[in-house]
């Protein structure tokens, strides 16, 4: 499981630079799915689709809520940097 932790530690470092709502859940979606194709690979399974879903129905739904839990901690340090920022600046 070294390549979820891989995959939900990328994910929480980009959702401190997502900007939106969409475009947040459409990149958690798909790095899910990233995350359940390379821990089907790890376990030496095939990559044939039967295979793919077998591994996809538990893995995915644990990698996306993993990493767009992140996605409203980002706002907020975004949020937070720019306040402290208008408070250092006078404004």
């Amino acid at each position: 499981m070294d390549t979820m932790t891989y995959v939900v530690v990328s994910g929480w470092v980009l959702m401190y630079f997502t900007p939106s709502f969409a475009f947040a859940f459409a990149s958690a979606t798909m790095m899910a799915l990233i995350a359940a194709f390379l821990v089907q690979l790890g376990q030496g399974g095939t990559v044939a689709l039967a295979g793919f879903m077998e591994t996809a129905m538990p893995v995915a739904p644990i990698a996306f809520f993993a990493i767009f839990m992140a996605w409203p901690l980002g706002v907020f340090f975004r949020r937070l940097k720019g306040w402290w920022r208008r408070k250092a600046a006078g404004v």
